[in-house]
């Protein structure tokens, strides 16, 4: 079983915990990958196309939606995207 189908059970296991922001479209995946110039790994694509982005209690998941893919700037450090929009 791939790690994405043992946390996909874990996920569910414990709905309680969860808050995801619903999946994202093939074509928003591809819109990150380009403005990131990077392919994600099949199983992050997964994740995206089905749950977008997520927390798992004070875990947070991120993906990509569409608010950021706007943003000019993405501040990169050891591959991560974090960002300072002041949500």
């Amino acid at each position: 079983m791939s790690s994405y189908s043992q946390a996909k059970i874990l996920i569910h296991e414990n709905k309680d915990l969860v808050d995801h922001f619903g999946g994202a479209s093939s074509e928003l995946i591809a819109m990150g990958e380009t403005k990131l110039g990077v392919q994600f790994p099949s199983d992050y694509r997964k994740f995206l196309l089905e749950y977008g982005a997520l927390t798992f209690g004070a875990a947070e998941i991120y993906g990509v939606l569409l608010r950021i893919l706007k943003i000019q700037e993405f501040p990169m450090q050891f591959g991560q995207l974090w960002m300072n929009v002041g949500w």
